[in-house]
């Protein structure tokens, strides 16, 4: 276990932000999966498992994927989040932060020394070694085209006939 012992207002700030970000995010996914013109019912199965599956890849309930679902981790913006989220707690606020250790269980280091460096903890926790600007970049990007295809596919294809 690690303990932080200065709780930052910035951090929380932080945060919020992303987490408000992320959320436009999701939003693009199902406007996206709407645009399709699927009956309701259709949409909305798709959307859960859709979003299900973001999740699980992730890194937030799966941290180390199988090498053959590794890769549909670039796929969901929730690994980006979870990696900005790891840096903004740990690095970006304040970089050099010394952490204090309590067991060597998930921090390697742990076990011999009695504090950490925020980088280890970061290195730990961490998928990918991209840097923070990069991950809120990806996750900007993925909203703007996962809108202009949801866009695309409204104005572009034809609605479909309602069956009766």
């Amino acid at each position: 276990m690690l303990a932080i012992k200065d709780p930052i207002f910035e951090i929380f700030i932080c945060h919020l932000a992303l987490v408000i970000l992320v959320s436009f995010a999701g939003d693009s996914v199902g406007t996206l999966t709407s645009s399709l013109q699927l009956p309701v019912e259709t949409t909305l199965s798709m959307s859960t498992v859709i979003t299900l599956t973001m999740m699980l890849l992730g890194g937030f309930y799966i941290p180390k994927l199988p090498p053959f679902l590794f890769w549909l981790a670039y796929l969901s913006p929730f690994s980006y989040l979870y990696d900005a989220a790891i840096q903004i707690s740990f690095q970006v606020i304040r970089p050099n932060r010394v952490i204090i250790c309590q067991g060597g269980i998930f921090v390697k280091k742990c076990m011999t020394a009695t504090s950490v460096k925020s980088v280890d903890v970061v290195t730990r926790l961490t998928g990918s070694a991209l840097p923070f600007y990069l991950n809120i970049t990806i996750i900007l990007g993925m909203t703007i085209v996962y809108y202009i295809i949801s866009y695309t596919l409204i104005r572009h294809v034809p609605p479909r006939k309602a069956r009766n």
